[in-house]
C-alpha cells in the first residue's frame, strides 16, 4: 500500500499486490496476487489482474 490508502474491514491482498496513492478501498475484498490497484474499489467482491478487475 503506498501513500494515503484506506482500507475497509475484511479486505485481503494477495501476495505481491501493490496500489498507487491515495485511494479508497471498501470492506469485504479480496485482491489476487500481483494485482495493481489504481482507481477507488467501492463494491465488495473478489478482483484480480493489471489493473485489477472483478471477477465474482
Amino acid at each position: 500500500m503506498s501513500g494515503i490508502v484506506k482500507v475497509g474491514k475484511s479486505t485481503h491482498t494477495g501476495a505481491g499486490s501493490c496500489t498507487k496513492q491515495v485511494l479508497n478501498i471498501a470492506s469485504d475484498c479480496v485482491f489476487g496476487a500481483g494485482s495493481v490497484i489504481v482507481k477507488d474499489i467501492t463494491e465488495s467482491g473478489t478482483y484480480a489482474g493489471v489493473p485489477v478487475r472483478k471477477i465474482k
